[in-house]
């Protein structure tokens, strides 16, 4: 497996120069939330996606691009759901041939599997954006003490790429390289010093923003009488 990106943004882990507006972590949570909607994921994972999404960005700044990549290519069908059988064992493959494994869908279905006990590890094989996975970690972790990491099929005797406790980073992946990742829960380790999050909101750059409110705004309706008495619309407070 190499790096999957989309083709027209720029690597997660590069310095980005590209314009930047101020967001609030509220925004980004709702903003990605609705995104999730706009291509059709399956009910419930649109939460799931916002909170990691607000979590990853809280934690370590502007990597959004990443969740912007993974929604842009469920929805043209580059990447897909694991196979559910294989994925009971442990072994998250996408289902259809041709296809990279969504992080959007088997990151959720691997954490909980993993925190359940039900397999000692989990092998993601092809997967489009594991900084997605990486997001949904710090989110799950943050309501339990299990240590949870990502490492390389290839070196697993090794350091972890990234590792997530209680909500915090403990180690922050400087790329992710070509192969496998394993998925598994590990002993405290005292040396790692947690990555602080930020308490204010973040910069967030503007072309990744504006593909991830043209999937957000699928959700719109254009108004009229039937869409006003369907409940279409803002409450009082504008934000219902």
């Amino acid at each position: 497996m190499t790096w999957y990106c989309h083709p027209n943004s720029h690597h997660p882990f590069a310095d980005q120069a590209m314009p930047k507006n101020h967001r609030s972590f509220s925004e980004v949570d709702s903003t990605v939330s609705k995104a999730c909607r706009g291509v059709d994921l399956p009910p419930g994972l649109d939460e799931e996606i916002g909170r990691a999404a607000k979590a990853i960005c809280r934690t370590t700044g502007d990597h959004l691009s990443a969740f912007a990549d993974a929604l842009e290519d469920y929805d043209k069908g580059a990447s897909g759901a694991p196979n559910i059988d294989r994925a009971a064992q442990g072994l998250f493959q996408a289902m259809q041939k041709g296809q990279h494994l969504s992080a959007l869908l088997a990151g959720p279905a691997a954490v909980d599997l993993l925190l359940a006990d039900a397999v000692p590890n989990i092998r993601l094989e092809d997967m489009d954006q594991p900084l997605v996975l990486l997001g949904i970690m710090l989110q799950v972790s943050a309501f339990r003490d299990d240590r949870l990491d990502l490492l390389s099929d290839r070196t697993q005797s090794l350091n972890p790429l990234a590792s997530c406790q209680t909500g915090q980073i403990l180690v922050w992946p400087q790329s992710f390289p070509s192969g496998d990742l394993i998925l598994k829960k590990s002993a405290d380790d005292p040396e790692l010093a947690a990555v602080q999050p930020g308490m204010e909101g973040i910069e967030i750059d503007d072309e990744t923003w504006r593909r991830l409110t043209t999937l957000a705004n699928r959700m719109l309706v254009e108004a009229s009488d039937a869409s006003r008495m369907a409940g279409a619309g803002a409450g009082l407070l504008d934000n219902d």
